[in-house]
């Protein structure tokens, strides 16, 4: 953790990398969007191949065994189980939308390359 100077606060190094990497690709987006797409396609096509190797480890591996799914079938996740299932969620889905609707509206908002930074970070602080 590195601490931040005349206080002590501690700023996790991973929050620091993590805010430092969607700098980074807010400044990539806004360059252009044939930079972000390929930058985008690159990324996807690296996370597709990264679970079709894992899959196919699965298979080639040969120890599998379809034991721990007869725990989840014989339990019988009722309504009761879904709902807080759904109310679980729930947060998560609203806090995702936020960030794609954040892209969404780049080229409907005045001076997108001024206020997007702005709005994230401020999504960020609050």
């Amino acid at each position: 953790q590195a601490p931040i100077p005349f206080t002590s606060f501690q700023f996790p190094l991973v929050k620091i990398i993590a805010l430092l990497i969607a700098w980074l690709l807010t400044w990539l987006n806004s360059t252009g969007i044939r930079r972000g797409a390929g930058f985008q396609n690159l990324f996807t096509l690296l996370g597709i191949a990264t679970l079709m190797a894992f899959i196919g480890l699965g298979f080639a591996s040969g120890k599998g065994s379809w034991e721990h799914f007869s725990a989840v079938a014989g339990s019988g996740m009722g309504l009761n189980e879904l709902s807080r299932l759904g109310v679980a969620l729930v947060g998560v889905v609203f806090t995702y939308s936020g960030w794609t609707v954040l892209a969404y509206i780049a080229g409907e908002i005045r001076e997108p390359r001024r206020n997007i930074p702005a709005a994230m970070a401020g999504a960020v602080l609050t």
